[in-house]
């Protein structure tokens, strides 16, 4: 199983351009490319359903006259070769896995992650929403306030956002504890990769409620074209 998600932050239109920041670089999406970013920004999308998930959102997937079926085939073949221009410049990541946990725990680990600061638009879209769905406006940010241990991973990875390192600490953390023993035991064992899933569960949670971002990939980008 292979999935996806998109690297860096939106930046304010510059020269009229849609401007993504990631790795400390600037990058000029266009056309399809932008429709694709977005769709995977704090989104994980398996491989299978990408194509369903971009024309979906554009409105393709709903039609079924010949026409439309032809322009569809066209657009798929556009967000491939966009996909494999973003994966190339380091602006959407994957992750390979037997199961999708796997999957985003691969992925995780190529990443460096910071904490991403609302936007007025954000906002504003969440007061909209809740009005809309009939919830009153003092709820509206609910789903975004942050619990104690939330802010303290939030510091932590405003320290420092590189997931595989943090992981190797708390390993670091977890060996010191354990005596040498217990360290050669399955149950040691199981409990690092219960340690792995809790921080990579919090990471998650905190990235799909968009408090972080994907800031850049710590591992090179593989160069290779992708068939999807």
């Amino acid at each position: 199983m292979q999935l996806f998600s998109a690297v860096g932050k939106k930046k304010d239109w510059k020269d009229s351009h849609f401007t993504v920041e990631a790795g400390g670089e600037e990058y000029v999406l266009v056309s399809m490319e932008i429709y694709l970013w977005s769709s995977l920004l704090w989104n994980f999308v398996e491989q299978e359903v990408v194509m369903e998930h971009v024309l979906g959102l554009t409105g393709q997937v709903k039609k079924q006259d010949l026409n439309v079926i032809l322009e569809r085939r066209v657009k798929e073949s556009e967000i491939q070769f966009c996909l494999n221009r973003l994966l190339l410049r380091g602006l959407v990541v994957s992750g390979e896995g037997d199961t999708v946990g796997a999957a985003i725990s691969d992925l995780l680990m190529k990443v460096y992650v910071a904490p991403n600061q609302l936007t007025r638009t954000i906002r504003l879209g969440v007061v909209r929403l809740a009005i809309a769905q009939g919830l009153p406006v003092h709820g509206a940010f609910t789903g975004l306030r942050k619990n104690k241990n939330e802010r303290l991973l939030l510091e932590k990875l405003m320290a420092c956002g590189d997931l595989s390192a943090q992981l190797k600490d708390l390993n670091g953390v977890l060996e010191e504890q354990a005596s040498w023993a217990f360290r050669l035991l399955p149950e040691y064992r199981e409990l690092q990769e219960t340690v792995k899933l809790d921080f990579f569960t919090s990471v998650v949670l905190l990235y799909h409620k968009k408090l972080l971002i994907i800031q850049g990939i710590t591992q090179e980008v593989e160069k290779e074209v992708l068939c999807l």
